[in-house]
C-alpha cells in the first residue's frame, strides 16, 4: 500500500499470514475492506474509513477477536452478553481508555456484520450506548494542557514567520539556481589543456574579487573528509572545487584546485557560494545567513519546511496530520513550490482561539493578507 499512503505513515503493510486461523484472517480481511469500501450509519463515523487508519483497524479488531476467544467464545457467532461483559472487564483492568477503543472495534465488527461471510457478530453490543460510556472514561471538562510560555512561543513563531515570508523565497531561489547548474553540467568540460576553460576560471575569480567575496569553502559538514584541513572561524580552509566546477562549467581537476587556492590566499574563503542573494535580517544590515552551498541549501529546505509546520500549527492549531497534508499541498516532493493561503482572517481566527494579544499573537498576524509563496 505504500504507493496510496502518505510518506509519513510508518507501517505499510498488513501480513494476514500472522493470523493462525483461517476463519479469523477472512473475517479480518473482509472487515477491513468493508471499512474501505463503505461507511457506518449506525456509529459516529459515517464514511468510508481512510486508507491510513486500516493499521490500526487490523489490530483493534485482531485483539477483540483474540480476547473473546480467550473467554471462551470460539467463534463471533458464539459470542454472548456474559462474554461481552467478561471481554469488557478484561480491557478495563488495563485502562477505560482501552476498554473505549476495545469498546469501540466491536461496535465497528457488529455493524459491519451484514459483509461478513465467514463468522459475524449476532449479538447487538451495548446499544445505544458509546464505547467512553460502556468503559466509564471520564472526560476533563478543559484541556489541561498547559500553554507554551510566552518567552518561548514569542521567538519560536517570530523565527518560523521570518523563515515564510522571507528566507523562504532566498532558499527557493538558491534551489532552483542548484538545479540549473545540475543540469548544465551533466557535460562538463575538462581544464586540463582547455585554455577557454582556464579562462572561466579566471573570470570567476575575478568576479569574486570584484564583489569582495571569498572562495566558496569545504562544508563544515565535510571536515571528517578532510582531517589535515584547518578550519578559522567554522570555515574550512579548502575550496568546493565541485561547486567551483558546476559555477563555471568546467570539470573539477588538480589545477582547478591549485588556482582556486592561490586565489583564496588573497580573497580568504566564504561559506556556500551559490549566486542566489539572501535578504537581510532584520535590525543586523546583514544577511540572514553566512551564505549557501548544496549541503547548507539541503539544510535549509528542512528548516523551512518546519518553520511551515510552526506557522500551521499556530495559527490553526490543527493536528499533526492534518498540518502533514498542508505541507504535501506546499511542497510537492519534486521539490516544486505551491501557493497556501496565509491570510489576514486566518492569523485574526487563530489569535481568537487563544484569547492572546500578546507579542506572539501580534507577530502571527503581521503575516501579509495575501497567499505567499513558501
Amino acid at each position: 500500500m505504500g504507493p496510496f499512503l502518505p510518506r509519513s505513515t510508518s507501517e505499510r503493510t498488513i501480513v494476514f499470514t500472522s493470523v493462525v486461523d483461517a476463519v479469523t484472517a477472512l473475517v479480518l480481511r473482509e472487515y477491513l475492506y468493508s471499512c474501505l469500501r463503505r461507511g457506518n450509519s449506525s456509529l459516529v463515523r459515517r464514511g468510508p474509513m481512510k486508507l491510513t487508519g486500516i493499521f490500526g483497524a487490523f489490530q483493534k479488531a485482531r485483539t477483540v477477536i483474540t480476547t473473546f476467544q480467550e473467554v471462551g467464545a470460539r467463534r463471533l457467532g458464539d459470542v454472548t452478553s456474559d462474554h461481552l461483559q467478561a471481554a469488557l472487564e478484561r480491557w478495563q483492568s488495563v485502562s477505560a481508555e482501552e476498554a473505549a477503543l476495545r469498546v469501540t472495534a466491536v461496535k465497528h465488527l457488529f455493524a459491519h456484520g451484514p459483509f461478513l461471510t465467514a463468522d459475524r457478530l449476532l449479538v447487538n453490543p451495548w446499544p445505544g450506548r458509546s464505547g467512553h460510556a460502556v468503559a466509564g472514561v471520564v472526560r476533563d471538562a478543559e484541556n489541561t494542557t498547559e500553554r507554551i510560555p510566552e518567552e518561548i512561543i514569542a521567538p519560536l513563531v517570530k523565527g518560523a514567520v521570518f523563515y515564510v515570508t522571507t528566507a523562504g523565497p532566498d532558499i527557493l531561489a538558491a534551489q532552483r539556481e542548484h538545479a540549473e547548474l545540475s543540469a548544465a553540467h551533466q557535460t562538463p568540460r575538462s581544464c586540463r589543456g582547455n585554455g577557454s576553460a582556464r579562462a572561466r576560471i579566471e573570470a570567476y575569480v575575478a568576479e569574486l574579487r570584484a564583489a569582495g567575496r571569498g572562495v566558496p569553502a569545504l562544508p563544515a559538514r565535510q571536515a571528517h573528509r578532510h582531517p589535515g584541513v584547518p578550519a578559522v572561524d567554522g570555515v574550512l580552509q579548502a575550496p568546493n572545487v565541485a561547486l567551483v566546477a558546476r559555477l563555471t562549467g568546467v570539470a573539477t581537476s588538480g589545477e582547478v584546485r591549485r588556482y582556486l587556492t592561490e586565489a583564496a590566499a588573497e580573497l580568504g574563503y566564504q561559506v556556500g557560494g551559490l549566486r542566489s542573494a539572501l535578504s537581510i535580517w532584520p535590525g543586523s544590515g546583514r544577511p540572514w545567513r553566512p551564505g549557501l552551498g548544496p549541503l547548507e541549501l539541503a539544510t535549509e529546505v528542512v528548516q523551512m519546511r518546519m518553520a511551515c509546520w510552526i506557522v500551521i500549527a499556530y495559527l490553526s492549531g490543527m493536528r499533526d496530520a492534518e498540518k502533514g497534508a498542508e505541507l504535501r499541498l506546499m511542497q510537492h516532493p519534486t521539490g516544486r513550490a505551491t501557493r497556501i493561503s496565509a491570510g489576514g482572517r486566518g492569523c485574526l481566527r487563530g489569535g481568537q482561539a487563544r484569547g492572546n494579544r500578546s507579542a506572539s499573537d501580534s507577530c502571527a498576524r503581521s503575516l501579509p493578507s495575501q497567499q505567499c509563496c513558501i
